[in-house]
């Protein structure tokens, strides 16, 4: 996940959340990549949009089970403040959603 350092200092870094779920510094976020993502495709995408990004944003990582409702819901309400990055497959879920959000209005 990514979030503004201002939002994740007000309102992610002092929340209660999974123990899995720690800062982890922008740096460290490539050698993380190689070690977790095995598929290249999925690691070489989530690569060039970490380098659009800013380095001076809040990174954080976590362990999640695809399809958690209880994780799904405070990602969507996170959404307009952050960014899912990886796994793709729940960032591509919450595009969906938000884009059929948007066709609502």
């Amino acid at each position: 996940m990514r979030f503004s350092p201002k939002f994740a200092r007000w309102y992610v870094d002092y929340t209660r959340h999974h123990e899995t779920f720690q800062p982890i510094a922008y740096k460290n976020l490539e050698k993380l990549l190689h070690r977790e993502i095995e598929d290249p495709l999925e690691r070489a995408t989530i690569l060039h949009v970490l380098k659009q990004r800013s380095p001076n944003d809040s990174y954080y990582r976590g362990w999640i089970r695809i399809g958690d409702i209880d994780l799904l819901m405070r990602l969507r309400e996170w959404r307009s403040q952050g960014e899912v990055i990886a796994p793709l497959a729940v960032r591509q879920q919450l595009k969906e959603e938000a884009l059929q959000d948007l066709s609502n209005y």
